[in-house]
């Protein structure tokens, strides 16, 4: 299992699709919530200290390099508003992702999707339209990078369809 400290590069490229979000094909990453926005605070269980942060992704190439995942931590992501991009993400049971197991799925404006604990996804979104902008509700540990894991995916390009 690689740590922050030792990611690398390896060269290699491969490519997936990017679909459209759809809750039976999402079931083993995570729940989707709505495809029009929700109260975030009621629906997702926090155990710990809740952050809420409006991000940016910076993602515009569509090449995902590098993954995570947090074993103790589900997260929330919700499109913002004139933003669509795309979730990527591995089951929680692979313990070394590889390119052939990455999903991306699409989230338009207002969609809301909680993943799993331990569920790998790209360190950032790929934007696909927007400015990138993203809610994202998770518990403090997280961005303290506790019990948190990152692994190279080799360049695997995200392709729309």
């Amino acid at each position: 299992m690689k740590r922050f400290n030792d990611w690398c590069c390896r060269g290699e490229h491969t490519m997936t699709s990017v679909e459209p979000l759809d809750s039976q094909r999402m079931a083993p990453y995570g729940v989707v919530l709505s495809q029009t926005g929700i109260d975030t605070r009621r629906e997702m269980p926090i155990s710990g200290i809740p952050e809420e942060v409006v991000m940016r992704a910076r993602n515009r190439s569509r090449t995902v390099t590098f993954m995570e995942r947090h074993h103790r931590v589900a997260q929330l992501f919700v499109a913002l508003a004139d933003n669509e991009f795309a979730v990527v993400v591995v089951p929680a049971h692979v313990d070394q992702p590889s390119p052939s197991d990455l999903r991306a799925f699409r989230l338009s404006e207002g969609s809301v999707v909680m993943l799993h604990a331990s569920v790998w996804h790209a360190v950032s979104p790929l934007i696909l339209s927007g400015n990138g902008d993203y809610f994202l509700l998770t518990e403090v540990q997280t961005s303290a990078g506790e019990a948190t894991d990152v692994v190279d995916v080799r360049r695997t390009e995200i392709a729309m369809g």
